[in-house]
Protein backbone atom coordinates (compact mmCIF):
# COMPACT_ATOMS: atom_id res chain seq x y z
CA UNK A 1 0.00 0.00 0.00
CA UNK A 2 2.91 2.31 0.65
CA UNK A 3 4.62 1.95 -2.12
CA UNK A 4 1.67 2.18 -4.35
CA UNK A 5 1.01 5.39 -2.76
CA UNK A 6 4.49 6.58 -3.29
CA UNK A 7 4.73 5.89 -7.35
CA UNK A 8 1.72 7.66 -7.40
CA UNK A 9 -0.36 4.54 -8.10
CA UNK A 10 -3.38 3.90 -5.52
CA UNK A 11 -5.65 0.46 -5.53
CA UNK A 12 -8.30 0.82 -8.07
CA UNK A 13 -11.72 -0.92 -9.21
CA UNK A 14 -10.97 -4.34 -10.86
CA UNK A 15 -11.80 -2.64 -14.21
CA UNK A 16 -9.69 0.68 -13.51
CA UNK A 17 -6.59 -1.79 -13.30
CA UNK A 18 -7.10 -3.93 -16.49
CA UNK A 19 -7.82 -0.19 -18.14
CA UNK A 20 -4.62 1.12 -17.20
CA UNK A 21 -2.96 -1.75 -19.15
CA UNK A 22 -4.84 -1.21 -22.61
CA UNK A 23 -3.70 2.56 -21.98
CA UNK A 24 0.13 1.30 -21.98
CA UNK A 25 -1.09 -1.66 -24.73
CA UNK A 26 -2.26 1.39 -26.90
CA UNK A 27 0.30 4.06 -26.32
CA UNK A 28 3.09 1.06 -26.74
CA UNK A 29 2.16 1.11 -30.67
CA UNK A 30 3.80 4.27 -30.97
CA UNK A 31 6.69 2.40 -30.01
CA UNK A 32 5.48 -0.70 -32.40
CA UNK A 33 5.26 2.05 -35.17
CA UNK A 34 8.92 2.97 -34.50
CA UNK A 35 10.23 -0.06 -34.35
CA UNK A 36 8.74 -0.70 -38.20
CA UNK A 37 10.63 2.51 -38.71
CA UNK A 38 13.84 1.41 -37.48
CA UNK A 39 13.83 -2.02 -38.79
CA UNK A 40 12.69 -1.51 -42.52
CA UNK A 41 16.47 -1.39 -44.01
CA UNK A 42 16.65 -5.09 -43.38
CA UNK A 43 14.16 -5.40 -45.43
CA UNK A 44 14.49 -3.56 -48.30
CA UNK A 45 18.55 -2.55 -48.25
CA UNK A 46 19.09 -4.69 -51.44
CA UNK A 47 16.38 -2.69 -53.10
CA UNK A 48 18.10 0.70 -51.62
CA UNK A 49 21.41 -0.38 -52.45
CA UNK A 50 20.16 -0.82 -56.52
CA UNK A 51 18.32 2.49 -55.92
CA UNK A 52 21.06 4.57 -54.66
CA UNK A 53 23.65 2.51 -56.68
CA UNK A 54 25.55 2.75 -52.86
CA UNK A 55 28.07 0.01 -51.29
CA UNK A 56 26.86 -1.22 -47.79
CA UNK A 57 29.38 1.32 -45.73
CA UNK A 58 27.57 3.96 -47.45
CA UNK A 59 24.08 2.67 -47.21
CA UNK A 60 25.11 1.93 -43.12
CA UNK A 61 25.38 5.70 -43.16
CA UNK A 62 22.01 6.87 -44.65
CA UNK A 63 20.52 4.41 -41.61
CA UNK A 64 22.48 6.13 -39.41
CA UNK A 65 21.49 9.18 -39.63
CA UNK A 66 18.24 7.90 -37.70
CA UNK A 67 20.29 6.85 -34.59
CA UNK A 68 22.68 10.12 -34.33
CA UNK A 69 19.31 12.07 -34.39
CA UNK A 70 18.43 9.48 -31.59
CA UNK A 71 21.59 10.26 -29.60
CA UNK A 72 20.83 14.28 -30.05
CA UNK A 73 17.33 14.24 -29.22
CA UNK A 74 16.98 11.31 -26.54
CA UNK A 75 18.15 13.45 -23.40
CA UNK A 76 16.15 16.61 -24.04
CA UNK A 77 13.15 14.01 -24.74
CA UNK A 78 13.89 12.90 -20.89
CA UNK A 79 13.51 16.35 -20.13
CA UNK A 80 11.01 17.63 -21.95
CA UNK A 81 8.78 14.49 -20.48
CA UNK A 82 9.65 15.31 -17.57
CA UNK A 83 7.89 18.86 -17.69
CA UNK A 84 5.02 18.56 -20.23
CA UNK A 85 2.44 15.94 -21.15
CA UNK A 86 3.15 13.02 -22.37
CA UNK A 87 -0.05 12.63 -24.40
CA UNK A 88 0.58 16.18 -26.21
CA UNK A 89 4.89 14.80 -26.76
CA UNK A 90 3.54 11.74 -28.43
CA UNK A 91 1.01 13.75 -31.01
CA UNK A 92 3.78 15.73 -31.62
CA UNK A 93 6.94 13.55 -32.24
CA UNK A 94 4.66 10.90 -34.09
CA UNK A 95 3.56 13.41 -36.49
CA UNK A 96 7.67 14.45 -37.02
CA UNK A 97 8.48 10.54 -37.11
CA UNK A 98 5.41 10.18 -39.70
CA UNK A 99 6.51 13.01 -42.22
CA UNK A 100 10.12 11.26 -42.40
CA UNK A 101 9.15 8.02 -43.56
CA UNK A 102 7.10 9.86 -46.24
CA UNK A 103 10.03 11.97 -47.20
CA UNK A 104 12.05 9.43 -47.52
CA UNK A 105 9.75 7.53 -49.58
CA UNK A 106 10.40 10.42 -52.20
CA UNK A 107 13.51 10.86 -51.67
CA UNK A 108 16.52 10.40 -54.85
CA UNK A 109 19.39 11.69 -53.56
CA UNK A 110 21.56 10.48 -50.71
CA UNK A 111 21.13 13.86 -48.94
CA UNK A 112 17.23 13.89 -48.90
CA UNK A 113 17.71 10.14 -47.88
CA UNK A 114 19.74 11.01 -44.74
CA UNK A 115 18.00 13.94 -43.68
CA UNK A 116 14.46 12.13 -44.04
CA UNK A 117 15.82 9.26 -42.01
CA UNK A 118 17.17 11.96 -39.24
CA UNK A 119 13.80 13.46 -39.35
CA UNK A 120 12.54 10.17 -38.02
CA UNK A 121 14.80 9.58 -35.17
CA UNK A 122 13.80 12.75 -34.26
CA UNK A 123 10.60 11.59 -33.75
CA UNK A 124 12.21 8.35 -32.38
CA UNK A 125 13.26 9.82 -29.66
CA UNK A 126 10.40 9.92 -27.82
CA UNK A 127 8.17 6.16 -28.05
CA UNK A 128 10.00 4.16 -25.61
CA UNK A 129 10.58 6.97 -22.85
CA UNK A 130 6.80 8.04 -23.64
CA UNK A 131 5.69 4.99 -22.76
CA UNK A 132 8.04 3.83 -19.77
CA UNK A 133 6.62 7.51 -18.41
CA UNK A 134 2.96 6.23 -18.97
CA UNK A 135 3.45 3.32 -17.11
CA UNK A 136 5.50 4.29 -14.00
CA UNK A 137 2.39 6.57 -13.60
CA UNK A 138 -0.40 4.07 -14.49
CA UNK A 139 1.57 0.86 -13.02
CA UNK A 140 2.79 0.08 -9.59
CA UNK A 141 5.66 -0.79 -9.28
CA UNK A 142 6.02 -4.10 -8.31
CA UNK A 143 4.94 -5.10 -12.10
CA UNK A 144 6.97 -2.52 -13.76
CA UNK A 145 9.40 -5.04 -14.76
CA UNK A 146 6.28 -6.47 -16.56
CA UNK A 147 4.63 -3.28 -18.51
CA UNK A 148 8.29 -2.75 -19.76
CA UNK A 149 8.49 -6.63 -21.14
CA UNK A 150 5.48 -5.86 -22.21
CA UNK A 151 5.95 -2.24 -23.91
CA UNK A 152 8.91 -3.87 -25.76
CA UNK A 153 7.11 -6.95 -26.51
CA UNK A 154 4.42 -4.46 -28.61
CA UNK A 155 7.30 -2.66 -30.33
CA UNK A 156 9.25 -6.39 -31.25
CA UNK A 157 6.05 -6.91 -33.46
CA UNK A 158 6.80 -3.54 -35.29
CA UNK A 159 10.09 -4.72 -36.13
CA UNK A 160 8.33 -8.22 -37.25
CA UNK A 161 5.90 -6.53 -39.19
CA UNK A 162 9.46 -4.63 -40.86
CA UNK A 163 10.20 -8.01 -41.80
CA UNK A 164 8.44 -10.13 -44.49
CA UNK A 165 4.81 -8.12 -44.24
CA UNK A 166 7.12 -4.91 -45.60
CA UNK A 167 9.57 -7.21 -47.91
CA UNK A 168 6.36 -8.34 -49.57
CA UNK A 169 4.99 -5.03 -50.12
CA UNK A 170 8.55 -3.73 -51.14
CA UNK A 171 8.40 -6.39 -54.16
CA UNK A 172 4.83 -6.18 -55.39
CA UNK A 173 4.42 -2.10 -55.27
CA UNK A 174 8.32 -0.91 -55.17
CA UNK A 175 9.91 0.28 -51.61
CA UNK A 176 8.33 3.69 -52.09
CA UNK A 177 5.06 2.66 -52.38
CA UNK A 178 5.22 0.61 -49.43
CA UNK A 179 6.71 3.47 -47.36
CA UNK A 180 3.90 5.79 -47.97
CA UNK A 181 1.48 2.61 -47.02
CA UNK A 182 3.53 2.59 -44.07
CA UNK A 183 3.38 6.77 -43.45
CA UNK A 184 -0.44 5.99 -43.98
CA UNK A 185 -0.70 3.29 -41.47
CA UNK A 186 1.63 5.58 -39.06
CA UNK A 187 -1.85 8.00 -39.32
CA UNK A 188 -3.92 5.45 -38.20
CA UNK A 189 -1.99 4.74 -35.20
CA UNK A 190 -1.75 8.46 -33.82
CA UNK A 191 -5.27 9.24 -34.46
CA UNK A 192 -5.81 5.85 -31.83
CA UNK A 193 -3.56 7.20 -29.45
CA UNK A 194 -5.35 10.58 -29.13
CA UNK A 195 -8.15 9.28 -28.86
CA UNK A 196 -7.64 7.04 -25.95
CA UNK A 197 -3.97 7.89 -24.29
CA UNK A 198 -3.84 10.43 -21.06
CA UNK A 199 -1.29 11.38 -18.81
CA UNK A 200 -2.55 10.08 -15.63
CA UNK A 201 -5.28 7.65 -14.57
CA UNK A 202 -8.63 9.85 -13.62
CA UNK A 203 -8.52 9.28 -10.05
CA UNK A 204 -5.18 11.36 -9.92
CA UNK A 205 -5.71 13.97 -12.83
CA UNK A 206 -5.93 16.99 -9.75
CA UNK A 207 -3.86 14.41 -7.25
CA UNK A 208 -0.76 16.68 -5.92
CA UNK A 209 1.25 13.41 -5.61
CA UNK A 210 0.78 12.97 -9.39
CA UNK A 211 2.90 16.15 -10.40
CA UNK A 212 5.28 16.49 -7.93
CA UNK A 213 7.67 19.43 -7.38
CA UNK A 214 9.72 19.60 -10.71
CA UNK A 215 13.04 20.22 -10.27
CA UNK A 216 15.65 22.59 -12.35
CA UNK A 217 16.97 21.28 -15.80
CA UNK A 218 20.87 21.32 -13.99
CA UNK A 219 19.53 19.74 -11.03
CA UNK A 220 17.81 17.11 -12.75
CA UNK A 221 20.51 16.55 -14.76
CA UNK A 222 22.86 16.61 -11.98
CA UNK A 223 21.09 13.78 -10.04
CA UNK A 224 20.87 11.48 -13.59
CA UNK A 225 24.53 11.80 -14.79
CA UNK A 226 25.66 11.22 -11.27
CA UNK A 227 23.91 8.17 -10.92
CA UNK A 228 26.21 5.50 -11.81
CA UNK A 229 23.67 2.73 -12.00
CA UNK A 230 21.83 4.71 -14.76
CA UNK A 231 24.85 4.67 -16.61
CA UNK A 232 25.70 0.98 -15.85
CA UNK A 233 22.24 -0.12 -17.13
CA UNK A 234 22.38 2.26 -20.44
CA UNK A 235 25.79 0.56 -21.61
CA UNK A 236 24.27 -2.90 -20.47
CA UNK A 237 21.15 -2.25 -22.70
CA UNK A 238 23.34 -0.66 -25.38
CA UNK A 239 25.97 -3.60 -25.97
CA UNK A 240 22.89 -6.49 -25.61
CA UNK A 241 21.07 -4.71 -28.19
CA UNK A 242 23.73 -5.12 -30.38
CA UNK A 243 21.87 -7.95 -32.81
CA UNK A 244 19.25 -6.27 -33.15
CA UNK A 245 20.86 -2.88 -34.82
CA UNK A 246 23.13 -5.28 -36.85
CA UNK A 247 21.00 -8.44 -38.05
CA UNK A 248 17.29 -7.80 -37.37
CA UNK A 249 17.50 -3.99 -39.06
CA UNK A 250 20.30 -4.08 -41.24
CA UNK A 251 22.40 -7.16 -42.42
CA UNK A 252 20.81 -10.22 -40.86
CA UNK A 253 18.58 -11.03 -44.04
CA UNK A 254 21.86 -10.05 -46.29
CA UNK A 255 23.94 -12.26 -44.51
CA UNK A 256 21.52 -15.79 -44.42
CA UNK A 257 21.25 -14.75 -48.57
CA UNK A 258 24.68 -14.75 -49.24
CA UNK A 259 26.91 -17.09 -46.68
CA UNK A 260 24.22 -19.23 -45.50
CA UNK A 261 22.45 -20.42 -48.92
CA UNK A 262 19.08 -19.24 -47.80
CA UNK A 263 16.29 -17.88 -50.70
CA UNK A 264 15.03 -14.01 -49.27
CA UNK A 265 11.62 -15.38 -48.07
CA UNK A 266 13.31 -17.85 -45.84
CA UNK A 267 16.07 -15.34 -44.67
CA UNK A 268 13.38 -12.70 -43.78
CA UNK A 269 11.93 -15.51 -41.69
CA UNK A 270 15.02 -16.12 -40.20
CA UNK A 271 15.78 -12.27 -39.37
CA UNK A 272 11.84 -11.97 -37.75
CA UNK A 273 12.95 -14.63 -35.42
CA UNK A 274 15.27 -12.26 -33.24
CA UNK A 275 12.13 -10.07 -32.64
CA UNK A 276 9.75 -13.33 -32.10
CA UNK A 277 12.17 -14.04 -29.27
CA UNK A 278 12.54 -10.86 -27.62
CA UNK A 279 8.34 -10.82 -27.95
CA UNK A 280 8.27 -14.07 -25.84
CA UNK A 281 11.57 -12.99 -23.73
CA UNK A 282 10.65 -9.79 -22.66
CA UNK A 283 7.62 -10.15 -20.89
CA UNK A 284 8.58 -13.43 -19.35
CA UNK A 285 12.33 -12.23 -17.80
CA UNK A 286 10.42 -9.15 -16.96
CA UNK A 287 7.71 -11.31 -14.76
CA UNK A 288 10.65 -13.88 -13.96
CA UNK A 289 12.79 -10.59 -12.34
CA UNK A 290 9.21 -9.15 -10.65
CA UNK A 291 8.67 -12.20 -9.08
CA UNK A 292 12.08 -12.37 -8.21
CA UNK A 293 12.72 -8.78 -7.36
CA UNK A 294 16.36 -9.67 -9.01
CA UNK A 295 17.92 -7.72 -11.76
CA UNK A 296 21.22 -8.35 -11.78
CA UNK A 297 21.62 -12.32 -11.59
CA UNK A 298 19.64 -13.22 -14.68
CA UNK A 299 21.04 -9.90 -16.57
CA UNK A 300 24.59 -11.99 -16.35
CA UNK A 301 23.67 -14.95 -17.19
CA UNK A 302 21.48 -14.13 -20.40
CA UNK A 303 25.32 -11.99 -20.99
CA UNK A 304 27.14 -15.45 -20.86
CA UNK A 305 24.34 -17.67 -22.96
CA UNK A 306 24.57 -14.37 -25.53
CA UNK A 307 28.00 -15.49 -26.08
CA UNK A 308 27.52 -18.83 -26.15
CA UNK A 309 24.56 -18.09 -28.81
CA UNK A 310 26.52 -15.81 -31.28
CA UNK A 311 29.55 -18.07 -31.19
CA UNK A 312 27.67 -20.67 -32.77
CA UNK A 313 26.02 -18.58 -35.23
CA UNK A 314 29.53 -17.40 -36.55
CA UNK A 315 31.32 -20.37 -36.17
CA UNK A 316 28.92 -23.59 -37.43
CA UNK A 317 29.92 -24.18 -40.76
CA UNK A 318 26.60 -25.74 -42.09
CA UNK A 319 23.26 -25.05 -40.21
CA UNK A 320 20.19 -25.66 -41.64
CA UNK A 321 17.59 -23.15 -41.99
CA UNK A 322 15.51 -24.47 -38.93
CA UNK A 323 18.78 -24.73 -36.76
CA UNK A 324 19.54 -20.84 -37.85
CA UNK A 325 15.72 -20.05 -37.04
CA UNK A 326 16.27 -21.74 -33.44
CA UNK A 327 19.13 -19.53 -33.07
CA UNK A 328 18.07 -16.52 -33.90
CA UNK A 329 14.98 -16.86 -32.16
CA UNK A 330 17.41 -18.07 -28.77
CA UNK A 331 19.25 -14.87 -29.54
CA UNK A 332 16.38 -12.51 -29.13
CA UNK A 333 15.32 -14.34 -26.52
CA UNK A 334 18.41 -13.96 -24.36
CA UNK A 335 19.65 -10.23 -25.34
CA UNK A 336 15.48 -9.24 -24.21
CA UNK A 337 17.22 -9.36 -20.83
CA UNK A 338 17.81 -5.80 -22.14
CA UNK A 339 14.50 -4.42 -20.95
CA UNK A 340 14.82 -5.16 -17.23
CA UNK A 341 17.52 -1.87 -17.65
CA UNK A 342 14.48 0.04 -17.62
CA UNK A 343 12.53 -0.68 -14.12
CA UNK A 344 15.99 -0.60 -12.88
CA UNK A 345 16.68 2.71 -13.60
CA UNK A 346 13.45 4.05 -12.76
CA UNK A 347 13.22 2.61 -9.22
CA UNK A 348 16.60 4.29 -8.94
CA UNK A 349 15.54 7.81 -9.64
CA UNK A 350 13.36 10.33 -8.27
CA UNK A 351 10.48 10.73 -9.81
CA UNK A 352 11.20 14.27 -11.05
CA UNK A 353 13.87 12.78 -13.50
CA UNK A 354 12.75 9.07 -14.14
CA UNK A 355 12.18 10.64 -17.94
CA UNK A 356 15.72 12.21 -17.79
CA UNK A 357 17.34 9.28 -16.40
CA UNK A 358 15.44 7.25 -19.29
CA UNK A 359 16.61 9.20 -21.58
CA UNK A 360 20.37 9.46 -20.92
CA UNK A 361 20.11 5.90 -21.09
CA UNK A 362 18.10 5.63 -24.12
CA UNK A 363 21.58 7.89 -25.74
CA UNK A 364 24.03 5.78 -24.79
CA UNK A 365 21.32 2.50 -26.30
CA UNK A 366 20.89 4.12 -29.62
CA UNK A 367 24.58 5.25 -29.67
CA UNK A 368 25.15 1.60 -30.31
CA UNK A 369 22.99 1.83 -33.36
CA UNK A 370 24.87 5.21 -34.67
CA UNK A 371 28.10 3.88 -34.51
CA UNK A 372 27.59 -0.17 -34.77
CA UNK A 373 25.71 0.30 -38.06
CA UNK A 374 28.70 2.55 -39.49
CA UNK A 375 31.49 0.36 -38.28
CA UNK A 376 29.78 -2.72 -39.33
CA UNK A 377 29.35 -1.71 -42.91
CA UNK A 378 33.36 -0.33 -42.90
CA UNK A 379 34.62 -3.50 -42.07
CA UNK A 380 31.96 -5.73 -45.12
CA UNK A 381 33.84 -3.22 -46.81
CA UNK A 382 36.89 -3.09 -45.60
CA UNK A 383 38.18 -7.00 -47.17
CA UNK A 384 35.67 -6.87 -49.72
CA UNK A 385 36.88 -7.71 -53.47
CA UNK A 386 34.55 -5.48 -55.42
CA UNK A 387 32.12 -8.37 -56.42
CA UNK A 388 28.54 -8.06 -57.54
CA UNK A 389 25.46 -9.88 -57.93
CA UNK A 390 23.55 -7.62 -60.80
CA UNK A 391 23.86 -4.60 -58.68
CA UNK A 392 23.93 -5.59 -55.16
CA UNK A 393 27.47 -5.97 -53.44
CA UNK A 394 28.21 -9.89 -52.45
CA UNK A 395 30.41 -10.16 -49.38
CA UNK A 396 31.89 -13.35 -48.49
CA UNK A 397 31.34 -15.38 -45.03
CA UNK A 398 35.34 -13.82 -43.86
CA UNK A 399 33.53 -10.35 -44.38
CA UNK A 400 30.78 -10.77 -42.61
CA UNK A 401 32.75 -12.44 -39.64
CA UNK A 402 35.08 -9.23 -39.78
CA UNK A 403 31.78 -7.36 -39.58
CA UNK A 404 29.82 -9.22 -36.77
CA UNK A 405 32.98 -9.96 -34.05
CA UNK A 406 31.70 -7.04 -32.91
CA UNK A 407 28.45 -8.69 -31.33
CA UNK A 408 30.57 -11.47 -28.47
CA UNK A 409 33.02 -8.65 -27.71
CA UNK A 410 29.74 -6.59 -26.81
CA UNK A 411 28.24 -9.26 -25.01
CA UNK A 412 31.38 -9.81 -23.25
CA UNK A 413 31.74 -6.50 -21.66
CA UNK A 414 28.02 -6.53 -20.94
CA UNK A 415 28.75 -9.27 -18.72
CA UNK A 416 31.77 -7.07 -17.38
CA UNK A 417 30.14 -4.32 -16.45
CA UNK A 418 27.83 -5.75 -14.12
CA UNK A 419 30.81 -7.54 -11.71
CA UNK A 420 31.04 -4.35 -9.67
CA UNK A 421 28.31 -4.31 -7.21
CA UNK A 422 25.74 -2.04 -7.71
CA UNK A 423 22.75 -1.18 -6.11
CA UNK A 424 19.33 -1.89 -6.88
CA UNK A 425 16.93 -0.12 -4.46
CA UNK A 426 13.72 1.93 -4.21
CA UNK A 427 15.16 5.43 -3.25
CA UNK A 428 11.69 6.79 -3.65
CA UNK A 429 10.37 4.60 -0.83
Amino acid sequence: MQENQINGYSPTPHAQRYYAWFVICIASLFFFYELVQMSMFNAISSDLMASFQVSAAKLSWISSGYFYANILFMLPAGIILDRFSTRAIIVVSMLICITGTLLFSFAESLPVAMFARFLTGIGGSFPLLSCMRLASRWIPYKRLALASGLIVTIGMLGGCFAQRPLEYLSQHFGWQSALRLDAAFGALVLVLIFSIVRDFPRHLQDSPTAKPKALSILEGLKLTVNNHNNWIFGFYTCLMNLPVFLLGQTWGSLYLQQVRGLSLDQAMMTTAMIFVGMIIGSPTLGYLSDRLQARKPLMMICAIFAIANIAAIMLIPSLSWLSLSILFWLLGYITSAQVLSYPAIAENNKTQVVGTALGLASVLIMAGGAFGEPLSGWLLDLNWHHIYHGATPWYSSANFFESFLMMPIAFLISLLILLPKFRSNHPRK
